[in-house]
C-alpha cells in the first residue's frame, strides 16, 4: 500500500522526462497501449494523470489479477480506417479490440516508423498471458533467463508467461507487429520498470549480471543504454 501524489499533467511523456531528470524513477506505467497515468518514486511517490482533473492524494495497493467475464461479439478492424495513438515507449499502437470483449482480452497492431533503438525500460506486465507476432521488418528482445538477446522476423513469434520481465531493444526501419494479450480485471495492463515479481533489481541473461539503473538495462554489452 503506497500513498501517491496526484499530478495532473497534460504531456504525459514530457512530465515522465522532466521527473526522471529531477532523479525520479519510473515504476508503473498504464496502459501500455495508450498511457493516461505514470507513477514514479523520489524525493516523493507520485501518480502523473493525464486524465486527473484535480491533484490530490490517492491509495495504491496491489490489483487482484483476475479474469473478467467475456462479453463475446464481431469485431472488424480495417486497415484503411486504422488510427495509430503513440503508446509505450514511443511505439504506435492500433485497437484492435476497443471493447476488450468486456475486459478480458487486449489486441493491437503496433506500427515502429523509422527503426532504431527503442527508449525501452527493462519491465514486465501485470497480465496472463501476452503474444508478440512479427509482420515486417524485425525486432530485437531480451527476455529474464532465456539467454542473449534475439531477433523476431516476419512470422515469428514469442509468447510470454506472466510477470516476466523483458525488454525491446531495437527495430528495424518500419517494422510491424501484433500482441495478444489476457488481462486482468484490477490492472488491465502495466509496465513495470520498478523491483522485479521477486523484489530482485538484477538477474542472470546468459551467464552475466544485468542490473537495472536506473530501470533500463546495463551491463557494458553493445546494446546497454
Amino acid at each position: 500500500m503506497v500513498e501517491r501524489r496526484v499530478v495532473p499533467v497534460e504531456d504525459l511523456a514530457a512530465a515522465i522526462a522532466e521527473r526522471e531528470a529531477a532523479g525520479y524513477r519510473l515504476t508503473t506505467i498504464s496502459p501500455a497501449d495508450d498511457p493516461r497515468w505514470a507513477d514514479m518514486d523520489g524525493p516523493d511517490a507520485v501518480r502523473l494523470d493525464r486524465t486527473a482533473d484535480d491533484a490530490g492524494t490517492i491509495t495504491v495497493e496491489p490489483a487482484p489479477l483476475t479474469i473478467p467475464e467475456l462479453a463475446p461479439e464481431l469485431v472488424v478492424s480495417r486497415a484503411a480506417d486504422a488510427d495509430h495513438g503513440e503508446g509505450r515507449a514511443g511505439m504506435r499502437y492500433r485497437d484492435l479490440i476497443p471493447s476488450r470483449l468486456g475486459g478480458r482480452f487486449i489486441a493491437s497492431h503496433i506500427a515502429i516508423p523509422g527503426g532504431g533503438r527503442v527508449p525501452d525500460y527493462v519491465h514486465f506486465h501485470d497480465i496472463r498471458f501476452q503474444l508478440i507476432f512479427c509482420h515486417a521488418g524485425w525486432v530485437e528482445v531480451v527476455y529474464e533467463d532465456q539467454g542473449d538477446p534475439f531477433v523476431l522476423r516476419p512470422g515469428d513469434c514469442v509468447i510470454q508467461p506472466p510477470e516476466i520481465r523483458h525488454r525491446v531493444l531495437a527495430l528495424g526501419s518500419d517494422s510491424s507487429c501484433s500482441r495478444w494479450v489476457s488481462c486482468s480485471a484490477g490492472q488491465p495492463i502495466s509496465t513495470t520498470s520498478g523491483s522485479s515479481p521477486d523484489a530482485s533489481t538484477r538477474w542472470r541473461i546468459s551467464g552475466g549480471w544485468i542490473t537495472q539503473s536506473p530501470g533500463r538495462i546495463t551491463n557494458g554489452s553493445p546494446w546497454s543504454s
